[in-house]
């Protein structure tokens, strides 16, 4: 976590939008989908800004989509609740990397039913990172999820080159 820091992050003329909307990104009024190619820096700027918030003291929950629907595996309905609860009323939810894996309609409830959560609560401070637009993503999984993102989210793209490769 110590290696995501805005002041690590190479800005370019491509990538400094989404820096300057993380940077600024405020829990009480934003939520952000956002998504670009690999490597262009969408998972750094996600976990700096969350860490921003998390050392002022905000509740702050970062995961996967794999990692949040085990967290509801083989639970009662009581724990399942206290879960939903965790992930709904949280100041700061970072879904990393929506998308990459095969979503089960288990999982794809599961996020759709804390989408919606936080919709009906009003509640801000939702980061999505994705390698898929919304479009690519309806057209993998099912259309709920990224139509409840898109109601839910600005949606911005971060462009750059590969910085893995390069």
């Amino acid at each position: 976590m110590n290696h995501y820091t805005f002041q690590k992050f190479k800005v370019t003329t491509l990538n400094s939008k989404a820096v300057e909307k993380m940077r600024n990104f405020d829990c009480k009024k934003d939520n952000i989908y956002l998504y670009g190619k690999c490597g262009t820096g969408k998972t750094h700027l996600a976990y700096a800004s969350a860490k921003a918030h998390a050392l002022k003291g905000l509740e702050t929950i970062i995961t996967t989509p794999m990692r949040l629907v085990d967290s509801f595996r083989t639970k009662s309905e009581t724990e399942k609740e206290d879960r939903f609860q965790d992930f709904s009323e949280c100041d700061f939810l970072l879904i990393d990397d929506l998308g990459i894996s095969k979503h089960t309609d288990f999982a794809i409830e599961i996020l759709n039913e804390i989408l919606n959560r936080r919709m009906l609560q009003l509640k801000n401070g939702l980061v999505v990172t994705s390698n898929l637009s919304l479009e690519h993503l309806a057209n993998k999984i099912d259309d709920r999820v990224p139509s409840r993102l898109a109601g839910l989210c600005k949606v911005m793209e971060i462009e750059g080159e590969d910085f893995r490769i390069k």
